[in-house]
């Protein structure tokens, strides 16, 4: 009995530990399943090993017959007979896939089965093989399109693939162990690397375009990238460049590079072959106008001359700033203007040829502010683009409106809306998708019946683009059409300034000139007589060193292009003799790049052909002794600030009096700063200056000073500060003079 209760014990513990397993157990008996713990039942589904025989199913055939896996009536011997090797069974249930591993001993004529689920491995195993295959797909993708090289950390090569060996022509053994150096290029510059350099040890991904060196010495370029490779630390362990070869796209660009060059070459020896004539009909058409005694016949003919000009004029400017912006030079240069000044102006400029032409014109501009700041000159040329469109397009009795209308506005910005209408000829849907595109106007008789260039609104298009807008169009065919566009402006204070009106300028000077085409040395001796200067004509650059070595001249224009010696060779060898006297190049070629070539070379500023009198006489203002002849004066200066300031006479000439007995110590301590080209002293004394001079409502003399500063803060080596100085104290010499500051009794 004791034997019997003993026995059933241990039966029991067995069960439980067995019952305990996670792992399928099955003990086998002459292929049949004698027993199995409750993992194996509740598999499969059975309350015990009875409803399991019931079904008279072998159990492999619950195994899914596939290659590397388990299966047939002889299973178990396959796993005895081979212990060394991993076997597997897959057993698919409600269509899910489950894997095991199995394993199997002999036990006395029993086999004792272990199914262990090995599901979540094999899968991962699965992905993990299936990443592997993709990343071995992708290497060699890599591998064959792009160009591929490792270093470790000190820049030593420790793999490349075949294309970075069969465009380098280095073998495999002449690169590994090597520094990249190797096939690096004489031509680039060294910075390129170092902040290569600076960029990777950071750990960040560089990129850049290089020209690298073959084995046999010649040259290819690629398109790099260099990604730094980190250990689980986060240590940076090598470096992976992965380039692209360019070598074709840079040759490509080159050849295009030196075709824009050639074109702008060829546009600015245009432009000056035409310019040069056009400078002489347009200079003295302008002298013309101004003589009181010619009939209206003659004056009838001058006019249509310089319109006729200033038409050819226009072809050509069109022209240049096509060729500017096609290279992408197209400069925009923004300052604080008066807007319904501008706007007003440049609208009223069309009134003339409205009513030659009995068209309706309708003006509307809304309140604006009374400054804001954007590029004047852009902004004019497109409006001016627009509605002499809508003239040349509208037929007589027709219809234009200009309008400026407000959008919205804060303390800081406005927003503004430019519209042309007109009752024209309209422009179809389709060709409203071109008319913005260069040399294209709505069909080719547009231009044989209209005229002009067909690169208007391409430029306004661009000029607007720059400026942060696009111009728009809504037009039907014989009904007009309505151009607009919405720009946002930066509003800026802008204080108003005394008025007087001059009589014309004069100015105490010896000016020499060289220039070798005759008409233009009589419009330009012409001009200047007219100023009472005294001026002296030379024909190319060498006569022009020879005049300045046996001359004193306070101001010297050259042309650029003279023969014998030009304009660039000349104000070298000038500047060798004389440092005071400006040289200002004379040049109808009117690209920045050309500009930036003149400065370079030693000019101090250049003059564009046709020469403007205003522009002209904006230089002689800058450098030149103006003596001015005052008539119609609104009032004089103390009456203006006893007015301005609200405050009485006496006080007025107690300001005036403090001002001119420290402005002569502050201005001696500038000019010494200026000598030594001491910044910090220059801010200190403008500084002082500026502000002296604005509490006396002085703004000529406060802006000069202003100018100084800035540049003297932005330690500008180049600017003029010397004649920024002179005028500063012509200014206020000018000043003594007016207010009488010798004889008063201040």
């Amino acid at each position: 009995m004791l034997k019997e209760i003993k026995k059933k014990v241990g039966f029991n513990y067995a069960r439980e530990i067995l019952d305990s397993q996670k792992n399928i157990i099955i003990i086998v008996k002459q292929n049949r399943i004698i027993d199995a713990n409750k993992s194996f039942l509740n598999f499969f589904g059975f309350d015990n090993i009875k409803d399991f025989e019931k079904i008279n199913k072998a159990l492999y055939q619950f195994f899914s017959e596939e290659e590397d896996f388990l299966y047939g009536d002889n299973w178990i011997d396959k796993i005895l007979n081979t212990q060394d090797i991993d076997h597997k069974i897959k057993i698919i249930k409600d269509n899910k896939e489950y894997i095991f591993k199995a394993e199997a001993s002999n036990l006395k004529n029993k086999f004792i089965i272990t199914l262990t689920d090995i599901t979540q491995f094999f899968e991962q195993k699965k992905e993990l093989k299936e990443v592997n295959e993709l990343l071995n797909q992708y290497k060699k993708a890599v591998d064959e399109l792009l160009i591929v090289s490792k270093t470790d950390t000190n820049g030593i090569i420790t793999y490349v693939n075949d294309n970075f060996s069969y465009i380098s022509g280095y073998k495999l053994k002449d690169l590994i162990g090597k520094s990249h150096n190797i096939i690096r290029h004489p031509d680039m510059p060294k910075e390129i690397f170092k902040n290569m350099w600076d960029t990777i040890k950071r750990g960040k991904i560089w990129r850049g375009i290089i020209k690298n060196l073959k084995k046999d010495g010649s040259s290819y370029w690629v398109d790099a990238g260099i990604l730094p490779i980190k250990n689980a630390k986060g240590k940076i362990i090598e470096y992976i460049a992965l380039r692209t070869d360019i070598t074709e796209v840079m040759k490509a660009k080159e050849k295009a590079q030196a075709a824009e060059k050639s074109k702008s070459i060829f546009l600015a020896n245009m432009s000056h072959e035409i310019r040069t004539p056009l400078n002489a009909i347009l200079g003295f058409t302008q002298l013309l106008e101004r003589n009181k005694n010619l009939d209206n016949e003659v004056k009838n003919y001058v006019r249509i001359i310089n319109s006729s000009a200033n038409t050819l004029l226009k072809v050509i400017n069109d022209i240049l700033d096509i060729s500017k912006i096609e290279s992408g030079n197209i400069s925009i240069d923004k300052k604080g203007f008066n807007p319904k000044k501008v706007f007003t102006d440049i609208f009223s400029l069309f009134l003339a040829r409205t009513k030659e032409k009995h068209i309706i014109y309708k003006m509307d501009i809304d309140d604006l502010p009374e400054c804001i700041i954007s590029d004047e000159h852009r902004l004019k040329q497109v409006l001016a683009n627009l509605i002499g469109n809508a003239i040349k397009f509208t037929p007589e009795n027709g219809e234009i409106m200009a309008a400026i209308k407000f959008i919205e506005e804060d303390n800081k910005k406005i927003k503004l809306k430019f519209i042309v209408k007109d009752s024209g000829i309209g422009i179809s849907k389709d060709n409203q998708k071109i008319i913005f595109k260069a040399f294209n106007q709505a069909d080719g008789s547009i231009t044989r019946k209209f005229g002009g260039t067909g690169l208007g609104l391409t430029i306004s298009s661009k000029i607007i683009q720059k400026l942060g807008g696009n111009i728009e169009v809504k037009s039907k065919e014989n009904k007009g059409s309505e151009f607009y566009f919405t720009l946002e402006f930066e509003k800026c204070d802008k204080k108003e300034k005394r008025k007087k009106e001059y009589k014309e300028s004069s100015y105490k000077a010896k000016i020499l000139v060289a220039e070798d085409d005759a008409f233009n040395q009589e419009l330009i001796k012409a001009v200047l007589e007219e100023w009472n200067i005294e001026c002296s004509v030379v024909s190319n650059g060498k006569e022009a060193v020879k005049s300045v070595k046996n001359n004193n001249y306070d101001f010297i224009f050259l042309d650029i292009n003279m023969p014998e010696m030009n304009g660039i060779e000349a104000v070298k060898e000038i500047k060798k003799i004389t440092n005071i006297s400006p040289v200002m190049a004379m040049t109808a070629n009117a690209f920045q790049e050309d500009v930036k070539k003149y400065l370079q070379a030693g000019f101090d500023g250049y003059i564009a052909k046709p020469i403007k009198l205003e522009e002209l006489q904006k230089i002689f203002k800058k450098y030149l002794i103006e003596e001015k002849v005052q008539e119609n004066k609104e009032e004089d200066y103390i009456s203006y600030l006893q007015k301005a300031l609200k405050i009485n006479k006496n006080v007025v000439i107690n300001l005036i009096n403090i001002y001119f007995s420290n402005i002569g110590e502050d201005l001696e301590n500038l000019q010494n700063a200026v000598e030594n080209k001491n910044f910090e002293n220059i801010i200190r004394f403008t500084h002082k200056i500026k502000g002296s001079s604005l509490n006396l409502r002085l703004d000529e003399i406060a802006k000069l000073a202003g100018e100084i500063e800035i540049n003297a803060k932005n330690k500008n080596i180049n600017f003029d500060y010397e004649s920024y100085f002179k005028n500063i104290k012509k200014c206020i010499e000018n000043l003594k003079k007016e207010v009488d500051y010798e004889n008063n009794t201040f």
